[in-house]
């Protein structure tokens, strides 16, 4: 992950390279010249940036199909949606909890099957290790994404209304609603199917165009007599027009179309028929070299929803960016791919085709089964060989045994190999011989093991995180979606061989090993995976051993809030009496799910959130390190993007670096982040305060010109002018925004804020609030701002 190599490259390997958290970093220091370390500590960060999707992110509802926001999921506070469970299936499960987390650094996730989410850096994906937060992932790290999620609704569509439907999204033209619906095909078995679909409507003729004999014949949907809609006040001239204008569709040109909500809870076997009329006609089947069925389309949106309905029945596919060049332009375009061959075989047998195609694809499955099956990429990542040899020596039994199973002629050669990873099928062989459910869990379950390709940093967004009570993950954009540096530098002082200094010496071969991470006497849980009784007994169990190599043997505990009632039950019992060799640290951001009989074990500590001028010389001194030259304006405007975390800093940094020159302007850092400087803020205060309206609104519509986003922008305006009333009520509460301001920030917010009446202030943040709400639905976004700078300066 590019943006984020800054953060590994300057974890900090001492006590005194850690920023703002001064009176935790004495303490300890402290303690450990007197030799005085405590058996259990307990870390509360500041939660900072939560484990939160960005608000677009679509989500299933599970008992009806629905594809909503996750922010219109907030709004309702009532949803039933998917979880993975411990046998790695997927189930049905209520949120307990909806909660909106502000403006949050977001990155855009992509992987090798084109599937997107937009998340924070803190966000878990699961790998075959378990959880593990974007943060610590990279490009072409594997993560588990759903194979098929079997969802489908009761809404009630005829066969008539679905195809037309299909057809139109496909081969149709609903883009200028002043004229007739158009339908353009030369395979007479779907023009036939288009007609008896669109005959079915009211007052419906089918017209025939040929455009000279220049293009493929067009069949037009026309009234038969105007005269029977001309008096009926509502009533469409067109019965076809009045319906897909019902379903959103009319007036949609080939780049913006899309499927209607309504499709998704379709029964399965509507769903099935859609997609079967929509693939006939701009889908397509080809097996002179690599066996594949295709849909094609300009418009990005409609090719990602065509995914999602395929993942329904167990289809797996791969979107690819294949752009089409006409008379010198080059227009975009995507592809839609089907090429592994469980999947054809799906796709025959849950979807198919109409017309010609229906003999192309029995032709490539005649094909297909005269070939050797090739997994493709549908592999189990290579790691779970780890599980398959500690289940082998549970199990006593031999590789032999598993060769034989597998047909091997050297059936000693079943031994891992870590080089290639096992298919679905062979792992299973492995697990069913070795007795492990949890190997054949695995190999059975609902998860295909997609590969990142792409993480981009995309700004600040509106971001929402949903609790799922037990196994805190629940699928979003058809992905499954759920502070310890101070612990380490702990874990290598208590154990580095060089006695003169509380800090470690990074030298010795206790410091390397941990450094390393070859210390098998530091064990690192994450408890948002690892979080039952099961994990804690077993812990619980190592314990009694004395360390490896280390004095100490070193547990952190990693999101300890999410340990289930039992597990903290179990893990009281050890804190009580813990081993002399034994160190426990638990790191939480809410405290406040840990139990108390817990945290009176522990030696608290309470991390603070960072001040914008600390994280501002960090990320100098990184900058320095790497030889890049930044303007201050430029490092405060990341700084502020960073809200309040220096790992959100340094990848942000890291990303810029990444695209620009060993010179970086504020100019530029505005144009990656696509974010706005605070000073464009600060203007259009002075101008507001100066009763300046004229100036006022033509600095809107250059923010605007510019291809700022004036949501965000107003957001910034209205957190801005919130700071400026906390400041102008008492200028001593300058600590409660100095996480997100300057000192020199500060004294203009003050100086503003001086300018204003109370009230004028007051009237403003709801005006700027309501402006925000408005710009969503505004046919001009500047107009709402513009109206409030109006109101503002009266």
């Amino acid at each position: 992950m590019e943006n984020l190599v800054l953060y590994r490259k300057y974890r900090p390997t001492s006590f005194s390279q850690i920023v703002g958290q001064e009176h935790i970093v004495k303490t300890l220091t402290n303690a450990l010249k007197m030799g005085k370390v405590a058996h259990a500590y307990i870390f509360n960060g500041v939660r900072g940036t939560g484990k939160c999707v960005k608000y677009d992110t679509k989500i299933i509802d599970a008992s009806t199909g629905e594809v909503l926001t996750v922010e219109e999921i907030y709004k309702r506070k009532k949803i039933n949606l998917f979880t993975l469970g411990e046998n790695y299936k997927f189930k049905k499960v209520k949120p307990s909890d909806y909660v909106d987390d502000g403006l949050k650094p977001c990155y855009r996730v992509t992987t090798a099957l084109g599937r997107e989410i937009e998340v924070t850096s803190s966000h878990p994906f699961l790998t075959i290790k378990g959880w593990k937060k974007l943060s610590e992932l990279q490009v072409k790290d594997r993560i588990g994404v759903p194979r098929e999620i079997s969802v489908f609704g009761n809404k009630k569509m005829t066969k008539s209304e679905i195809k037309l439907v299909a057809h139109l999204i496909s081969e149709g033209s609903v883009a200028d609603a002043g004229h007739s619906i158009g339908f353009t095909n030369s395979d007479p078995i779907l023009v036939d199917d288009f007609t008896k679909a669109a005959k079915s409507f009211e007052n419906i003729k089918i017209v025939k165009y040929d455009s000279n004999e220049k293009r493929t014949l067009t069949y037009r949907a026309v009234q038969i007599n105007r005269r029977n809609w001309m008096n009926q006040p509502g009533q469409s001239q067109n019965s076809i027009a009045g319906f897909i204008k019902r379903l959103g569709i009319l007036g949609q040109k080939s780049k913006d179309k899309d499927i209607p909500k309504e499709i998704f809870q379709l029964s399965k076997s509507s769903v099935s028929l859609f997609l079967r009329t929509l693939y006939s006609g701009d889908g397509g089947v080809d097996f002179v070299s690599t066996p594949t069925i295709s849909y094609y389309s300009s418009s990005k949106k409609l090719i990602n929803q065509i995914q999602h309905l395929l993942i329904r029945f167990g289809i797996i596919s791969r979107i690819r960016y294949k752009p089409v060049t006409f008379k010198g332009n080059i227009f975009p375009n995507w592809v839609l791919e089907i090429s592994n061959r469980e999947s054809i075989e799906i796709f025959d047998k849950k979807i198919g085709f109409i017309g010609e195609k229906e003999k192309k694809l029995q032709d490539m499955i005649v094909f297909l089964k005269n070939r050797p099956i090739n997994p493709n990429n549908d592999t189990i990542p290579s790691e779970i060989y780890n599980l398959v040899k500690k289940e082998k020596k549970l199990s006593g039994k031999c590789w032999t045994e598993v060769g034989i199973a597998l047909g091997y002629k050297l059936p000693k050669n079943a031994k891992p190999n870590f080089a290639y990873s096992p298919s679905r099928k062979k792992l299973r062989v492995y697990g069913e011989v070795l007795n492990s459910k949890e190997v054949c869990n695995i190999a059975n379950s609902d998860i295909y093991w997609d590969r990142i390709t792409n993480i981009k940093y995309i700004g600040k967004h509106q971001v929402y995180d949903l609790t799922i009570p037990k196994t805190h993950n629940f699928i979003a954009n058809d992905f499954v979606v759920h502070n310890t540096t101070i612990a380490r530098l702990l874990a290598k002082a208590v154990n580095c061989l060089d006695s003169k200094s509380p800090e470690p010496c990074n030298k010795c071969l206790a410091c390397n090993e941990i450094n390393q991470a070859k210390s098998m006497d530091l064990i690192e849980i994450d408890a948002a995976s690892n979080r039952g009784i099961d994990e804690i007994r077993e812990l619980r169990d190592g314990i009694k051993f004395s360390p490896n190599s280390l004095k100490y043997k070193v547990f952190i505990i990693d999101e300890a809030h999410q340990l289930t009632k039992e597990a903290f039950n179990a893990l009281l019992k050890t804190l009580e009496e813990p081993p002399a060799h034994a160190i426990f640290i638990l790191a939480t951001t809410e405290i406040h799910k840990v139990p108390q009989t817990i945290i009176s074990r522990c030696q608290r500590f309470d991390f603070h959130k960072l001040t914008l001028d600390q994280i501002i010389g960090r990320l100098a001194w990184i900058s320095k390190q790497e030889k890049v030259s930044i303007e201050k304006p430029a490092l405060e405007l990341i700084a502020l993007n960073a809200d309040g975390s220096i790992r959100d800093g340094e990848s942000l940094l890291g990303q810029i670096m990444s695209m620009e020159d060993k010179n970086i302007t504020l100019g530029e850092v505005q144009t990656i982040l696509g974010v706005t400087d605070i000073r464009a803020v600060q203007d259009l205060v002075d101008y507001i305060v100066g009763k300046e309206n004229s100036k006022a609104i033509h600095h809107i519509n250059t923010i605007a010109n510019q291809g700022h986003d004036l949501i965000q922008f107003t957001k910034s305006l209205v957190s801005y002018l919130r700071k400026t009333l906390i400041l102008k009520v008492d200028s001593n509460l300058a600590k409660l925004v100095a996480s997100e301001l300057t000192k020199e920030q500060i004294d203009v917010m003050i100086k503003q804020g001086e300018k204003f009446e109370q009230t004028d202030l007051l009237k403003a943040i709801h005006l700027f609030i309501h402006a925000g709400n408005e710009i969503k639905s505004a046919d001009f976004q500047q107009l709402p701002l513009e109206l409030a700078v109006v109101e503002c300066c009266e």
